[in-house]
């Protein structure tokens, strides 16, 4: 009987010694080496707006922004598993965002617009226009607009101007409303001006002022050159009698805009 318990005991020491030892030496497979022998083709991802390719990339126009694109094929298991979470939809969570693509995302790809421009902004400009027409009427035009900036295209805001006449003896002091659109969401873009309003202290009447030209910016500050088309109505007195006239003419610009605050 003794030596039938020491023989259970001793069986039963050795199994549990060989349990422990196997426990040891056993390899995690998550933290086995991945080598490029144990490449695999992986499932197919939609990838984020910061990861999408451009044009000018190094991958070429081989993929479409828009559409859900395959991994490369080349991708190993351990870059996979290195993904920021949440982009795949099958696999391990990644522990931090690595763009496995090689390449640095465009940073208009980051937020929706490019320009950081957003807030409060002024508008400085100073002019000449060249009267043309029967009541030609040549002056030199100061405006201050001040208004808000809802993101790099549109512009709304109101403002004061002073016209001072060099052929004739009058002046005019229009205030109007102010929309500005600027065509492309770059530093250097085309833009339209169109200001319009009422003079209600000199020579009173309906003031319109349309303009197109450039803009070349630089942080939240830009330098805009522009041409446009002048009117003014005027009303004068001569004599103690009241004369409407309608000055036309073709105006010359240099602004300078800036951030006041966002």
């Amino acid at each position: 009987m003794k030596r039938t318990l020491l023989t259970i005991v001793s069986l039963f020491l050795f199994y549990n010694s060989q349990a422990q030892v196997k426990e040891q030496t056993t390899i995690v497979p998550d933290k086995k080496p991945i080598g490029s022998a144990q490449r695999k083709k992986l499932p197919i991802i939609d990838r984020p707006q910061s990861l999408r390719p451009r044009s000018d990339s190094p991958l070429g126009n081989s993929f479409s922004i828009d559409r859900k694109m395959e991994t490369k094929p080349d991708m190993t298991l351990q870059e996979y598993n290195m993904l920021k979470p949440g982009i795949v939809g099958t696999g391990e969570v990644a522990e931090e965002e690595i763009n496995p693509w090689g390449f640095a995302p465009n940073p208009k790809f980051l937020n929706r617009w490019y320009r950081d421009i957003t807030g409060f902004r002024a508008f400085l400009d100073y002019g000449f226009t060249v009267g043309v027409g029967k009541d030609a009427n040549h002056r030199l035009e100061w405006f201050g607009t001040f208004g808000y900036q809802f993101n790099p295209i549109f512009y709304l805001g109101v403002g004061q101007s002073y016209l001072l006449s060099v052929n004739k003896q009058e002046s005019t002091a229009p205030t109007y409303a102010n929309l500005r659109v600027n065509f492309l969401d770059e530093y250097t873009t085309p833009y339209l001006d169109l200001k319009g309003g009422y003079s209600f202290i000199e020579n009173k009447g309906v003031f319109l002022n349309p303009n197109v030209g450039m803009s070349f910016g630089k942080n939240r500050r830009a330098w805009n050159i522009g041409l446009g088309y002048s009117f003014q109505r005027a009303k004068i007195k001569k004599n103690d009698v009241y004369t409407n006239l309608n000055y036309h003419g073709v105006s010359l610009k240099v602004t300078y805009e800036f951030s006041i605050f966002k």
